[in-house]
């Protein structure tokens, strides 16, 4: 059974639309979002390189991997939502004490802003 992600609106149509035209061109077979060039399951390590390749291509010196852009999207996530159960459902993540070094991310940005009122 696949896993429930949540998504904007207008991602999940992006994404259903090429999900169609995957299958459309027969490479619909397999159940993953993204595939390799042979039409299989990327590997973390195909995610990590395919990364390394468009952070480098968009100048961006310094190095992000995939739980670093996980990372962010959960700092972000609680920051607009100030929610931290939001923040663990997204993440999937089993203990709430998992999800809580986003607080601290977050908090201590705050104690930073108030100084500088």
């Amino acid at each position: 059974m696949p896993q429930v992600k949540f998504l904007k609106s207008d991602l999940r149509s992006l994404l259903r639309g090429y999900l169609a035209e995957r299958r459309r061109m027969g490479t619909g077979k397999c159940d993953t979002l993204f595939l390799s060039n042979r039409d299989t399951r990327l590997t973390a390590r195909q995610v990590a390189r395919r990364l390394d390749a468009w952070v480098k291509a968009a100048g961006i010196g310094k190095r992000l991997g995939p739980h670093a852009l996980r990372h962010t999207f959960a700092t972000h996530l609680y920051a607009k939502s100030g929610d931290i159960l939001i923040v663990q459902r997204a993440l999937g993540h089993a203990n709430l004490s998992t999800t809580q070094v986003y607080t601290h991310l977050v908090d201590g940005a705050l104690e930073d802003a108030m100084e500088r009122l």
